[in-house]
């Protein structure tokens, strides 16, 4: 479809290009912030864990002295 607009309309066959790449450029920023988010929760996660095992340490230290 679009390519026979490339020659007999091409006003139209640009703004169809200009709305598809913006429609790209949306999904990727969307998947940039998903991935931001994701990111983010890992490192939460991940300090979560780190303090479970130094309080886990301090306990086992309490109980072996």
């Amino acid at each position: 479809e679009l390519k026979k607009w490339e020659k007999s309309n091409p006003q139209r066959y640009k703004s169809e290009m200009e709305y598809l790449n913006k429609k790209e450029m949306m999904k990727i920023e969307t998947i940039q912030e998903n991935a931001l988010q994701l990111f983010q929760q890992s490192q939460r996660l991940f300090d979560e864990i780190v303090e479970i095992f130094y309080n886990n340490d301090k306990v086992i230290g309490k109980q072996l002295s």
